[in-house]
């Protein structure tokens, strides 16, 4: 947790937060594809390597530096649900370009995902909604 205090050198927690960021509004928000979401997730493997090198000059930037970690865990996650789902969803937050309908017999479902605590690889799993009413 301290380790960015400790480092002589490195990079400033706002430049990292400021990758991730531009990667989520280039790759990750609509409209989405799967090569846009592919490109999204190797440069999210890529600024992984860089959570290593977070440096913080004081507290108020070592938060920074640990919020950065969740910030790129949130970016994941949103890439690896979008690029599951297989179809367009909620109008235009989701809307996918090579699955343009909307799909509710295949696709009436959440996407769950969870981070392995050990590992840190997420997974990737789904679970049928459960309607208690119809829609017509």
């Amino acid at each position: 947790v301290y380790s960015p205090l400790l480092r002589k050198e490195g990079l400033k927690p706002s430049v990292v937060e400021y990758k991730i960021r531009r990667i989520v509004n280039e790759y990750i928000v609509s409209p989405k594809s799967e090569k846009k979401l592919q490109v999204a997730l190797w440069w999210i493997e890529r600024l992984k390597k860089d959570l290593e090198l977070l440096k913080a000059d004081d507290y108020h930037e070592l938060m920074k530096a640990l919020e950065v970690h969740a910030i790129l865990d949130c970016a994941e996650m949103c890439a690896r649900a979008s690029l599951e789902r297989k179809e367009s969803r909620w109008g235009l937050h989701h809307y996918r370009v090579d699955y343009p309908e909307r799909d509710d017999k295949n696709w009436l479902k959440f996407v769950i995902i969870k981070k392995d605590p050990q590992t840190g690889k997420m997974k990737v799993e789904t679970r049928p909604v459960e309607l208690k009413w119809k829609f017509k």
